[in-house]
């Protein structure tokens, strides 16, 4: 099918405000265009190029990248190993996915990964600076999903989506039983979810800061809540259910080596005392919440019974592991989760490289609190950290139920340049002033 133009006036217009509106504001605010993108524009805004997918967030990179060049912002940074996996997981999933499909689509459609990943990712790691530029991320993004939280309630009464007119999204809301599963500016109403259940943890920092800021940690967490609830759906559920208790692990902050090892175990009995393998707890969990988590489940196993199929490069045909095949790609079935994609699109080195690329992340977080607590650095610096790693828990979960594919990928990769530019502040052991940055 030929791919057309599809952006529209308004559309146009507001990726260009965007656009030089990130040419312009200082530093500190560089972030703010790319995070009102993220929330208020979808991925049916987009300019074919040459059979590329320019989508409007995509467009913004060139706006990005100027203003860095302009402004001379382009700065030394310690390159740490969370860098080097990002990379190296960019170069493994290009060369494998390339020689799976051999032919030009396939490199084009990896360049645009690359091209998203390097863009955004170094972009905020060249202008997220310390821990203070961090905790104004999250008082503005408090800010900013609020007009987003009460689109998508409207949408969860109404079964209308208002984002219909800028293309991407459906009109009518998708209805599961009773309730309307609401997707806001999102692809889809998981990746909704998603996104408001690993925000959620963040705006939990905001109460132990300055106390007027505390309005702002309400607010922020009744909208994120609200995106996640709207969306009805049992994975991002989840995820924030899971954020929820990692947050409460806090006073056992120090002792997450056997909090780890303790998961670990529990796992590893429940896989050996379930009749079905430990992976169908998704199954019992997607029951209890009322949704299909069976797929899930079974979708594991045939990635583990095919794992000869895909292992070295990937595999282009999945339609007979799963009873159903995509409507729209006939080879290809349902594949919903992030970790098997990988494997799928560019095989085990692909898959274990962007496994790493997390390993790493929760590495930083943990080096980055311990460093802080050595300093006796203040309560609301350590929360900073900890929500970092919980955000990233959340996003973890989602990945089990769901393969990320629209603009939810720049939130990840806002939370990976935050945890590594925070590692690289720490590891250079600098002092910052503990005070806290107002807006």
């Amino acid at each position: 099918m030929e791919q057309v133009s599809t952006i529209n006036l308004f559309g146009f217009l507001l990726t260009l405000a965007l656009g030089f509106l990130t040419i312009l504001v200082p530093r500190r605010y560089a972030f703010l265009p790319i995070l009102v993108a993220v929330c208020y524009l979808t991925i049916g805004q987009q300019i074919i190029f040459m059979t590329a997918n320019f989508y409007a967030y995509r467009i913004l990179i060139f706006f990005c990248w100027f203003r860095l060049m302009l402004r001379r912002e382009i700065r030394e940074i310690r390159f740490n190993m969370l860098d080097a996996m990002i990379l190296l997981w960019l170069f493994t999933s290009i060369v494998t996915y390339v020689l799976l499909f051999h032919n030009y689509a396939a490199f084009i459609n990896r360049f645009g990964r690359a091209f998203d990943v390097i863009g955004f990712y170094f972009y905020f790691r060249f202008t997220i600076h310390n821990l203070d530029d961090i905790y104004r991320i999250i008082k503005v993004t408090a800010i900013v999903i609020l007009p987003l939280a009460i689109a998508m309630l409207v949408e969860s009464f109404t079964g209308r989506n208002i984002f219909y007119a800028m293309g991407g999204v459906p009109e009518q809301t998708f209805i599961r039983g009773t309730r309307f599963r609401c997707q806001g500016p999102f692809r889809h109403p998981i990746l909704a979810g998603s996104f408001g259940a690993a925000q959620f943890p963040l705006f939990i920092a905001l109460w132990w800061g300055d106390q007027k800021n505390r309005a702002l940690a309400v607010l922020g967490a009744l909208s994120a809540t609200a995106i996640m609830i709207s969306a009805a759906s049992s994975g991002p559920l989840i995820s924030y259910f899971i954020s929820v208790i990692a947050l409460l692990l806090w006073p056992a902050h120090r002792y997450m080596r056997a909090v780890r090892w303790g998961v670990a175990g529990t796992i590893l009995a429940l896989h050996l005392f379930m009749k079905a393998p430990v992976w169908y707890l998704f199954d019992r969990l997607g029951q209890f919440f009322g949704s299909v988590g069976w797929h899930r489940s079974f979708l594991i196993s045939q990635t583990i019974n095919y794992f000869e199929d895909w292992w070295l490069l990937g595999v282009r045909v999945t339609s007979h592991w799963m009873p159903l095949a995509l409507e729209d790609y006939p080879d290809r079935a349902d594949i919903t989760n992030q970790y098997i994609l990988e494997g799928v699109n560019g095989g085990l080195v692909t898959m274990l490289a962007f496994i790493t690329i997390i390993i790493f992340a929760f590495k930083f977080v943990g080096r980055s609190l311990k460093r802080l607590e050595s300093e006796g650095q203040s309560f609301y610096r350590r929360m900073i950290v900890w929500v970092l790693g919980v955000s990233l828990v959340s996003h973890v979960m989602s990945f089990t139920s769901v393969a990320y594919f629209d603009q939810i990928w720049i939130s990840w990769y806002m939370l990976l340049a935050m945890i590594s530019t925070v590692y690289d502040r720490e590891r250079n052991a600098e002092q910052e002033n503990p005070a806290s940055v107002d807006l």
